[in-house]
C-alpha cells in the first residue's frame, strides 16, 4: 500500500505541475470583457468671451523700470494692471494671460520684424469673472537683442494680449 501511496501522490503532483500552468495560460487568453462608465456632464452653455483692458485711468496705466522712468526702452520693462471683463456665458474662469504679440504704429516695430524683442513671463490669474475684475499687473520686457531696434524710436505700442 505504502507504494501506491507514493506514486498517487508522485502522480497527483505531476498532473498539478502540468494542468496548472496550462490552465492559467488558457485562463488568460481566454478572458475577455467590457464595461461602462456613466454620468459625465456636458456643460449647458457656450464657452465664455472676456475682454482684457488697462485697469488704470488713460495716461497713468504704464509703470515703465529700466533705463527710463517715462517711456520704454531696451533692456527695460513696462508693467500695466488689467481689468478682465466676462462677455458673454459668465462665469468665466481666467487661469492665465498672455502675451501674444506687439504691434505699433511704426514701421519695423513689431514682434514679428524684432523677434524677441518684447518678451513677458505672462500673469496667473487663477479667478472666476462675473462683471469686471481687476486681475493684477502683467511685465512686458523690451529686451536688448543686438538688432536694430531704432524702428521702435517713439512708436506707441499695442500689446496684444490673450488667456491661454
Amino acid at each position: 500500500m505504502r507504494r501506491s501511496t507514493r506514486h498517487t501522490f508522485a502522480a497527483a503532483v505531476a498532473l498539478g505541475l502540468v494542468v496548472i500552468p496550462v490552465a492559467s495560460v488558457i485562463a488568460v487568453f481566454l478572458a475577455s470583457g467590457s464595461g461602462t462608465v456613466s454620468g459625465a456632464q456636458i456643460t449647458t452653455s457656450s464657452p465664455s468671451s472676456v475682454r482684457i483692458d488697462a485697469a488704470a485711468a488713460p495716461g497713468s496705466e504704464f509703470v515703465y523700470e529700466g533705463p527710463s522712468t517715462t517711456a520704454l526702452a531696451p533692456g527695460g520693462d513696462v508693467k500695466m494692471s488689467l481689468a478682465v471683463t466676462c462677455l458673454t456665458s459668465c462665469p468665466a474662469t481666467v487661469g492665465s494671460i498672455r502675451l501674444v504679440s506687439v504691434s505699433s504704429n511704426q514701421s519695423g516695430c513689431s514682434s514679428a520684424a524684432l523677434p524677441g524683442t518684447f518678451t513677458s513671463p505672462g500673469l496667473a490669474v487663477n479667478t472666476t469673472i462675473t462683471g469686471t475684475v481687476i486681475v493684477g499687473q502683467l511685465t512686458v520686457f523690451m529686451n536688448s537683442t543686438g538688432d536694430d531696434q531704432t524702428p521702435c524710436l517713439g512708436a506707441t505700442l499695442t500689446f496684444n494680449l490673450a488667456t491661454p
